[in-house]
């Protein structure tokens, strides 16, 4: 089990309003993460379907009204949990409106005790965790991938 002392970050309206604007003309799917890119087009074509049959109705895209306490969970080969963590309400509101996920994840041991807060390098796509490493898809200017490993180090 892991625990987390954790108060959520409401989510202003205008965090609503600024995805509802991207989302609209559909040239944002660009900057999205590839595994959001299905669901929102999804979302997009269930929408202008429910807009053509009834334009005054209630949207189909709900809205939370604070932040995840986490974005997704990986367990590494040596059992410990990594957690990568949401932006922040200033970040979200600073960036992509629908970008949620950041490069900073909580790393806890296989009995569950936070061991600290790793930032992994925002261009690597993370796949794998050891001891010690993370090892990840990092593409350059021609989208070519490359394999990088990464070693783990603690701040002075």
């Amino acid at each position: 089990m892991v625990r987390r002392a954790w108060e959520p970050d409401t989510l202003p309206d205008e965090a609503r309003e600024r995805f509802l604007e991207w989302i609209e003309p559909w040239a944002g799917l660009e900057g999205i993460d590839a595994a959001m890119r299905i669901e929102v087009t999804r979302l997009g074509r269930a929408e202008a379907m429910r807009r053509s049959r009834d334009p005054e109705g209630p949207p189909l895209l709900a809205f939370a009204e604070a932040l995840p306490a986490f974005i997704g969970l990986e367990v590494a080969e040596d059992g410990h949990l990594w957690v990568r963590l949401p932006q922040t309400v200033e970040e979200l509101m600073s960036g992509h409106p629908a970008q949620l996920r950041t490069d900073r994840w909580n790393v806890f041991d296989p009995e569950g005790r936070w061991l600290g807060t790793v930032e992994t390098p925002p261009e690597l796509e993370v796949r794998a965790f050891g001891d010690g490493w993370v090892a990840g898809i990092w593409r350059d200017a021609l989208d070519v991938d490359y394999v990088r490993f990464h070693r783990l180090m603690a701040p002075p």
